[in-house]
């Protein structure tokens, strides 16, 4: 008898937590992505996506001072200026002198951009210390592959 009262109580229990899901659509659209490389076409290094027809918008991002462990982290922000801007950063970033910092407060983050260069070739690192997450980074790479334009949509 009180087995069956438990598998009754069980039934009734698991009947109520199904009921509580309900599918919500996703109203996420990407913007542009980059890939670790022309090898590995599906592997998204950095995406930035926008939240419906708002002008809200998030970049998430490996965090690359992981080897072995896929670690995506993102920061949001608002406005298409501030989109625009950020993108006008980036690319006069990627002209600056080697070394050269800029940090920048955008939405909830604290993006420090650095210039880099190797072998002559300029990338950027991008360090993210976006709010309740532990700091992160992500490169842009050379301008011949056009990763600020792929990131942003500009380019095809």
């Amino acid at each position: 008898m009180k087995k069956v009262i438990l598998s009754l109580i069980a039934i009734v229990m698991s009947v109520s937590a199904f009921a509580q899901i309900t599918v919500v659509e996703n109203q996420w659209k990407e913007i542009g992505a980059t890939y670790a490389s022309a090898l590995t076409p599906n592997d998204k290094y950095a995406m930035l996506e926008q939240y419906g027809d708002s002008e809200r918008y998030t970049i998430f991002y490996k965090d690359a001072q992981y080897q072995h462990i896929t670690d995506f982290k993102s920061f949001s922000f608002e406005g298409k200026e501030t989109l625009d801007g950020l993108y006008d950063i980036l690319n006069t970033q990627m002209k600056a002198k080697k070394g050269t910092k800029l940090d920048i407060q955008i939405g909830n983050a604290l993006v420090t951009i650095e210039s880099m260069r190797m072998l002559g070739i300029p990338y950027l690192y991008v360090y993210v210390k976006a709010e309740g997450q532990p700091m992160g980074f992500f490169m842009l790479e050379p301008t011949g592959t056009r990763s600020i334009d792929k990131l942003f949509g500009k380019s095809i």
